[in-house]
């Protein structure tokens, strides 16, 4: 049965954050830069590859490990069990039911009207046209179990976003979700007084 415009916004602001699932994640952005994440999520518990094989983030219940390209190893931060903050803004955001509530139904019929089933590699999905973003009108695919958006893509410059071999049957360790190697403070950051990584 086809999702009223309400459960497409609740859908959309779930994004797959109260679900287990593993997938490869790919962005391009306006200029053409893009990234490749091979990704495991289990709650608000995260583990991000970039590229797959080599571990960026690791969010913990209480702890960020993360390995960028600026860092000579494996940095640790402290990481509130109240919410989530920068370190995840990709894969999650700070308020989604009011960015998907503002968005979709600034053109409610032109969302509805193109509303429809389709399959994204085999899983259930509905695809639709939003409302008009940066002069093109964008083809959203949103995965119909995890909401997560599965194919984002402009008519001006193509596929934007989309995530890949995504599978939510399985369990997941918590050893996915722990660093178990060598780390570091970070120089800059201002930690809580005897903080350590748990």
């Amino acid at each position: 049965m086809r999702p009223s415009l309400e459960d497409l916004v609740g859908l959309l602001a779930d994004g797959g954050s109260q679900h287990s699932f593993t997938g490869v994640y790919e962005e391009q952005d306006d200029e053409g830069n893009s990234r490749c994440w091979r990704v495991w999520r289990r709650g608000r518990l995260a583990r991000i590859e970039d590229p797959p094989g080599t571990p960026t983030l690791i969010a913990g219940q209480r702890t960020y490990w993360r390995k960028w390209p600026v860092d000579p190893t494996v940095v640790a931060f402290p990481r509130s069990p109240d919410h989530d903050d920068f370190e995840l803004s990709v894969l999650t955001m700070s308020h989604p039911d009011d960015y998907w509530r503002g968005w979709l139904t600034r053109d409610p019929a032109a969302v509805m009207s193109s509303l429809g089933p389709t399959t994204h590699e085999g899983r259930a999905a509905w695809r639709f046209k939003a409302p008009e973003v940066k002069g093109s009108v964008p083809t959203m695919t949103v995965d119909a179990e995890l909401g997560l958006v599965l194919c984002a893509e402009r008519d001006d410059i193509g596929v934007i976003q989309s995530w890949s071999q995504v599978h939510s049957d399985r369990e997941l360790d918590d050893d996915l979700f722990r660093h178990d190697g060598p780390w570091e403070l970070d120089t800059h950051y201002k930690y809580p007084a005897d903080w350590l990584p748990e």
